[in-house]
């Protein structure tokens, strides 16, 4: 009974240090350019990072494309095209160099992180590859042929492909020697994937790795913190259509201003005289949570994800986040409602999964919560926080030797974490037996 309590105690002491969800807004650019490849090309391009290096047999040079994915220096690409090569070093758009050194290179997945000496003044904003469709407009920014920052488009062809033996989205989309790396965006500017290469060396025939696939890695590192689900940040400007009435005019015009808007109370004013205005004008409401979320009014943003979800009840980004705000609140049960219907409504989103494991944690249904980050690590294997969170439960079930096995598996693949010294000193657990409890 004594050794229960203790690895309960142990599991309140671990429980939750990997979950920590950030809303944050894409970045909008100063000017007003007026369809989405303008709007893509002006705020990615300066984002957008060359690749190159010399191979270590040859002495060949090679060159690739990549995009910074956290401020402080991190920038993503593929691993087959660092992989042998000495002397790494980028270039961004306005030709500034700088020395690249590998932070994390996963051979089976097909990409890397590495870390440049310097710092950039902004981040790509991470989106959802869940949310794509057959169909759906992509943008990439690559250097094809020593083309350098090229931006080129095409459509998403196909969402089950496995390119050597990696699940794969398929994009009609010309490519060349020098793409491999380059980001992709969905119509929003939302990073979507990572180009890695060729389907049947057809040049207009694109494989790109979903980004959900990197994201556990992103977000170990502290980047990609927009990533969140399809639709939970905030959204672009919107383009007029033919033919709207005044009122949806200026509807439309306040919103676009609070997009532009920096300060956080500056937008919410702009997206309240949106949605009076206009009532039904679900993107106003949504981002009317972001804006007093961000506000520090937590009431207010509930109330607006509350009016978002009326409009759109299959809408998972204002679910979500409206779960997330009960979550901090302390109302569990409101936040297992939240996770458990934003779950039902996008079954295969592993970050939905980790949510429900998270409030069932909270709520000390532990047996539950394993099922459900079980649940999150089949859809994404390898997610950090579910491949953590995972074990904190089975250690709070009393399963020590389960626990024990389920850390020693995240630290085989995490070794850096910033918890691993915490977990050896107070499990003991090591890598070595990986094997996870099933």
């Amino acid at each position: 009974m004594e050794e229960g309590r203790s690895a309960k105690r142990l599991a309140a002491r671990l429980a939750g240090a990997l979950f920590a969800v950030c809303v944050a807004a894409a970045s909008t650019p100063a000017a007003e350019p007026a369809g989405p490849a303008e709007r893509i090309a002006a705020a990615n391009l300066p984002l957008a990072v060359v690749i190159f290096g010399t191979r270590t047999d040859t002495g060949a040079s090679v060159q690739s494309s990549g995009c910074v994915v956290d401020p402080g220096g991190l920038v993503l690409t593929t691993a087959h095209q660092i992989g042998g090569v000495d002397e790494l070093r980028g270039k961004t758009a306005d030709g500034r160099a700088f020395a690249l050194t590998p932070e994390v290179v996963d051979e089976a997945l097909d990409f890397s992180l590495l870390r440049a000496d310097a710092r950039f003044d902004g981040a790509v904003a991470v989106g959802s590859s869940a949310s794509l469709r057959v169909g759906a407009p992509l943008f990439s920014l690559s250097t094809p042929l020593n083309l350098e920052f090229s931006l080129v488009s095409g459509l998403v062809s196909s969402l089950d492909r496995t390119y050597r033996s990696v699940p794969v989205f398929q994009a009609e989309m010309n490519t060349s020697p020098g793409s491999s790396g380059a980001p992709v965006f969905d119509a929003r500017g939302a990073l979507v994937g990572i180009v890695l290469g060729r389907l049947n060396d057809q040049p207009w025939m694109t494989v790109v790795l979903p980004v959900d696939t990197l994201r556990p890695t992103l977000e170990r590192f502290g980047a990609g913190r927009s990533g969140v689900p399809a639709g939970a940040q905030e959204d672009a400007e919107l383009v007029p259509e033919p033919g709207i009435t005044d009122v949806e005019l200026w509807a439309l015009e306040a919103y676009n201003a609070g997009v532009r808007a920096a300060a956080c109370a500056d937008k919410a004013r702009m997206y309240e005289k949106a949605v009076r205005l206009l009532p039904a004008f679900f993107e106003a409401w949504f981002n009317l949570g972001l804006a007093r979320a961000a506000c520090g009014d937590p009431d207010g943003a509930a109330a607006a994800y509350e009016s978002a979800r009326k409009l759109r009840p299959e809408a998972i980004a204002p679910l979500r986040n409206l779960g997330l705000l009960r979550l901090a609140a302390g109302d569990t049960g409101g936040a297992l409602e939240c996770f458990g219907e934003a779950a039902r409504l996008s079954p295969e989103d592993a970050r939905l999964r980790n949510d429900f494991g998270v409030a069932l944690q909270r709520a000390e249904r532990h047996a539950e919560a394993a099922d459900a980050f079980r649940e999150c690590l089949r859809i994404t294997p390898g997610h950090a926080p579910a491949m953590y969170n995972l074990a904190v439960s089975l250690l709070a079930c009393g399963q020590e030797e389960a626990a024990r096995r389920a850390f020693a598996a995240y630290l085989e693949r995490f070794p850096d974490a910033p918890e691993a010294d915490s977990i050896r000193a107070l499990t003991g657990a090591g890598p070595g037996d990986q094997e996870q409890d099933r």
